[in-house]
């Protein structure tokens, strides 16, 4: 029978491996989705380089590869947002077997809450569910919860790899550094349209637009899975006429033409948000870039009269 490996927090890792033996060997890391692996890349900068799993697409409809399987059979340790993103993983998780480790995001204790649209809750578990309430799983959109994951991240990979843990810790503290630089450059930016109603392709910038206090009036798609009913687009198209939206943004990884189907007749500008990093180089800048791009996109599509 294969050993089972449970989904841990980085601080269990430390506990556990304590009194283990110090590893030298280069250790393989997998990151899941492109944001995370930013992260990781970042916090391993001089001492190895990360496999990314999910390189184009949408999580949310990803199916793995043989050599996506072939890079979660040898990894040392899985980094993950949870089950909610990588849907695609929970199966092949539950039956990994060989010296995996994993270690799942969503129980990162946030800065800020897990939220649902109208809600917000202090338990993590649920933060890791989809349902009718729509839980926003996209949690690393606000820069002050990637302070947490990079910790996160630190702490697992010094317990597997205690001869670079000077260099993972140096490596976090610049990050925090510029994570902190990033919330206050959007923030100084984005102040100017915060009042300014818009409609999103699927909700998925809860987090971005409580960071940042922007004005969400609605979204497209309630989940990106399923085509939206007729009487939905009806009342978001009744919405642009009431409600002085000003933009309608779409998203690289879903279908344009419902965008343009709800902004049919009217005037309202759009533009592309893009939760993933979709057309951005990988590597440790992707993160940066990101929220950058999107903060642009909110800026450029809301501050035009």
């Amino acid at each position: 029978m294969s050993r089972q490996y449970p989904i841990i927090s980085a601080a269990c890792f430390a506990l556990a491996l304590a009194f283990a033996p110090p590893v030298s060997a280069k250790i393989n890391v997998v990151a899941t989705i492109k944001p995370v692996h930013s992260l990781v890349a970042g916090v391993m900068r001089g001492a190895g380089d990360p496999y990314l799993l999910v390189k184009s697409g949408s999580p949310h409809t990803y199916a793995l590869k043989p050599s996506n399987a072939r890079a979660l059979q040898n990894a040392d340790l899985i980094i993950q947002i949870g089950p909610a993103i990588e849907t695609f993983l929970i199966g092949p998780l539950k039956s990994l077997a060989g010296n995996s480790r994993i270690l799942t995001l969503a129980n990162t204790k946030l800065r800020a809450r897990h939220v649902i649209r109208g809600k917000e809750t202090r338990r993590p578990e649920k933060a890791t569910r989809r349902g009718p309430l729509s839980i926003d799983p996209h949690i690393w959109l606000d820069p002050q919860n990637a302070r947490g994951f990079v910790m996160e991240i630190a702490t697992a990979l010094s317990a597997l790899d205690p001869s670079h843990k000077s260099l993972y810790w140096q490596n976090t503290r610049k990050l925090i550094t510029r994570l902190d630089e990033l919330t206050a450059q959007i923030e100084a930016e984005l102040r100017p349209v915060q009042e300014r109603p818009y409609l999103s392709f699927h909700d998925a910038f809860i987090y971005f637009e409580r960071r940042f206090n922007l004005n969400y009036a609605g979204a497209i798609a309630i989940d990106p899975q399923h085509q939206p009913g007729a009487r939905h687009m009806r009342a978001l198209q009744q919405k642009i006429r009431t409600k002085q939206i000003t933009c309608v943004f779409a998203e690289p990884q879903f279908r344009s033409k419902l965008v343009d189907l709800v902004i049919e007749g009217s005037r309202v500008r759009t533009a592309t948000l893009d939760a993933i990093g979709a057309g951005i180089e990988k590597g440790p800048e992707l993160y940066f870039s990101l929220l950058k791009n999107n903060a642009r996109a909110f800026l450029s599509c809301l501050g035009k009269k």
